[in-house]
């Protein structure tokens, strides 16, 4: 999605209750967008980074000054990005991109190029920082999940 189009007229409004995260998105030239989910707090409660739908983007809490997260190398395929996750440092998203040969895990900063962290077949999904720096994630290989770490630095 690009910003001149729909996101260009993007309202959004995170709501937090003590059981769960809402995010409630809408644009003003269409109906509600149901696509966003997955959202992720920066560690700081500064910004949102969020899927919508096969990007990523980051905002404010209010929805304010939203951008698009990863600044893909120029003749990159079209990816579909997920499942964003903040470093504890609050620097970095480590994320799922499919670049059309299966999700692989992704880590960058907001605006930068992406660095890809795996290349294994099947997919990769899911990804969650540990204390110390690592990633946590699900990965499948044919119908089977598990879990798999990996040193991100």
């Amino acid at each position: 999605m690009r910003a001149g189009s729909r996101l260009g007229h993007l309202l959004a409004l995170a709501a937090v209750t003590a059981a769960s995260l809402r995010v409630v998105t809408g644009a003003q030239d269409a109906g509600p967008l149901s696509a966003a989910r997955d959202a992720a707090w920066a560690p700081d409660g500064a910004r949102i980074a969020v899927p919508l739908p096969d990007q990523i983007w980051t905002m404010a809490p209010d929805g304010r000054a939203p951008r698009v997260f990863a600044a893909w190398p120029a003749g990159t395929p079209t990816p579909v990005e997920r499942d964003p996750a903040w470093a504890p440092d609050g620097r970095r998203v480590a994320f799922a991109a499919d670049l059309g040969t299966g999700f692989d895990l992704y880590v960058g900063e907001e605006g930068g190029a992406p660095r890809r962290l795996t290349i294994a077949p099947g997919d990769d999904r899911h990804p969650s920082w540990t204390p110390d720096g690592r990633l946590v994630f699900a990965q499948r290989t044919r119908e089977q999940w598990g879990l798999m770490t990996i040193n991100v630095d």
